[in-house]
């Protein structure tokens, strides 16, 4: 239930542009405080994202094969990252249902996992086939994926790397914000909306690229 304070709040600031952006770049602020409160310890997302990859960086030598690794999971994880978001909006949207909705969620991953397999192959023959398909179950999210596809017939390593890191620190972050963040700051929950989920991803990104050009 929201209060009577938190409607007029809200009202206000339907009415006022330049007070919704100052509340948007607070909401902004404490979810980069989180990120950052995370430094220093084990579960810090971005190096999460640099023992996964140092992980995967040993299962082989060869270039080329290091590469469709990595393809292969940033494609996986950046679908799963979509279902988190999808899932947080709703949640923003129906916050009387939060920790039911969150519950329920994380007794479907095995099922939910899945099905991404499912879509993570089909995308992946699509960009070996440069981007031919002849009809999949994926056809609809072929689109996203197409700026993936000189990069991969290039095999710009580089590339996707950097890319690797922003999407498993993005998804480690919102999957933090997601089980922990937010059941401890359910009034905040109904702020957490796609912009602001975009303009959190943003920051994650450029963190990372400020930490890999700084390496």
């Amino acid at each position: 239930m929201h209060s009577l304070n938190d409607k007029n709040e809200n009202l206000l600031i339907s009415k006022n542009p330049e007070r919704a952006k100052r509340r948007q770049r607070k909401n902004l602020d404490l979810l980069i405080q989180y990120f950052h409160s995370l430094e220093g310890t084990e579960s810090f997302p971005y190096k999460s994202s640099k023992n996964a990859f140092d992980r995967l960086e040993q299962t082989t030598t060869e270039k080329s094969q290091l590469t469709k690794i990595l393809l292969t999971d940033i494609i996986f994880t950046a679908l799963h990252t979509t279902i988190f978001e999808e899932l947080i909006t709703t949640i923003s949207a129906h916050s009387e249902f939060t920790l039911p909705l969150i519950e329920k969620f994380s007794e479907g991953t095995g099922e939910r996992d899945t099905l991404i397999n499912t879509h993570t192959q089909n995308h992946i023959n699509f960009l070996i086939n440069k981007g031919k398909c002849d009809g999949c179950s994926s056809c609809e999210g072929h689109g996203d994926i197409l700026h993936l596809l000189p990069e991969w017939h290039k095999g710009d390593l580089d590339y996707f790397i950097k890319l690797y890191f922003e999407v498993q620190t993005i998804y480690c972050t919102l999957e933090r914000v997601l089980y922990e963040y937010i059941p401890q700051n359910m009034d905040f929950v109904t702020e957490m909306k796609s912009e602001l989920i975009n303009q959190f991803r943003s920051y994650i990104a450029h963190y990372v690229t400020r930490r890999l050009t700084s390496s």
